[in-house]
């Protein structure tokens, strides 16, 4: 298995100076290096709820866009965070990411 690079672009501006910057340094793989790209602001994903402690504590099978972001991130050798830094901290989108 060669290698494979997850981007996630955790900004809502597409074109914009994060997603450039991300693609330029993308240019530089090798031709035969996988990379898939997944803005966040495009998928639909309900707010992580942490259900440890309820009931069973057994969260459901992803579906829907919540499988695909979990299938790319479990695909991937490499993940790349493209987001733009808001008072020092990454996107609401990968901090969400960050939480399922």
């Amino acid at each position: 298995m060669g290698r494979s690079f997850l981007f996630l672009e955790g900004t809502t501006r597409p074109g914009g100076n994060t997603e450039a910057l991300a693609r330029s340094a993308a240019e530089h793989l090798p031709a035969e290096v996988g990379q898939t790209w997944l803005r966040l602001s495009d998928l639909d994903l309900e707010p992580f709820r942490d259900i440890r402690h309820d009931g069973d504590g057994v969260y459901p099978i992803p579906c829907g866009d919540h499988r695909r972001l979990l299938e790319a991130t479990l695909d991937a050798t490499d993940l790349v965070i493209a987001s733009p830094l808001y008072w020092f901290t990454v996107s609401a989108a990968v901090k969400e990411y960050f939480d399922h």
